[in-house]
């Protein structure tokens, strides 16, 4: 019942904290214009780079603190973002990607994409505190109809090690034992490589129905380009502790290239930097 009460308690907090973009034209602009727009803001990121790993959350509400756990990853990469774990208020997944700024010690992330699809016009708020194994996230006074809040989240870094894949992707194009992949199912993918972790969350129609589903985990990687994912939390029975080799090939700066196999299937993801 906790858990449950922590998941709506963090929906409330993403909405009140979600404003639209100044652009009249609805889209979101990328957050590197805040640095351009104004000489004295100090853009330093607070947080380094790498894959985090959401320890716990505490709401405080007249003096009295909660803490709670939920199975959920974050990377940051090259001014991207993405975070993707499974809402059990809601009994489906919740995941995001997209651009993130600094601002003053305040962390501006502006989504284009969630599990549904691309989305347009909104932007995020967050202090932030570094810490000596990660990093802090705070919002004080959160409304609510039972009064206000305090919440905090603990994040713990799990690795800031880089590799040539790094960056965000999005699936431009799939193939089938080498051939065009038919998209009937109408299945997109975005990824986020960073910190030898990666994140990707995905929807395809199923049966006619729009299908969400995420995984995350660890990588190695060979001096061959070999990838070796380790899932490590995901929407899909037995995907935690699946192993995934993939041979894993940069195009060039803007394309990389995935190939691996599946139920016998040799499948290729081509994916273009976001």
């Amino acid at each position: 019942m906790q858990f449950k009460v922590l998941i709506s308690i963090m929906l409330a907090s993403l909405l009140a904290g979600c404003a639209m973009d100044d652009d009249a034209s609805g889209v979101a602009s990328e957050p590197a214009s805040v640095a351009a727009t104004d000489a004295n803001v100090d853009t330093t990121a607070v947080v380094a780079d790498g894959a985090y790993s959401l320890e716990s959350v505490i709401v405080t509400k007249q003096g009295e603190a909660n803490s709670y756990y939920r199975d959920q990853m974050k990377i940051y990469n090259g001014n991207r973002f993405m975070f993707a774990f499974f809402n059990d208020l809601t009994n489906k997944v919740d995941a995001g990607a997209g651009y993130a700024e600094w601002s003053n010690g305040v962390l501006i992330e502006t989504p284009i994409a969630n599990q549904d699809g691309p989305v347009e016009g909104y932007r995020f708020e967050l202090a932030v505190a570094a810490t000596e194994n990660g990093y802090t996230q705070s919002i004080k006074g959160m409304p609510s109809p039972e009064g206000d809040y305090d919440l905090d989240e603990v994040w713990t870094r799990l690795s800031s090690e880089t590799s040539a894949f790094d960056g965000l992707w999005r699936l431009e194009a799939r193939e089938i034992n080498g051939s065009a992949a038919a998209e009937s199912d109408n299945f997109s993918q975005m990824k986020l490589i960073g910190g030898r972790h990666y994140i990707f969350f995905q929807n395809q129609s199923i049966d006619g129905q729009p299908t969400p589903s995420y995984g995350f985990g660890s990588l190695d990687i060979s001096a061959s380009g070999l990838v070796i994912e380790t899932g490590r939390g995901g929407s899909v029975e037995g995907y935690v502790g699946s192993e995934q080799k993939m041979v894993t090939e940069l195009l060039d700066l803007d394309h990389l290239k995935q190939t691996f196999e599946e139920e016998g299937v040799q499948v290729t993801h081509l994916y273009i930097r976001m």
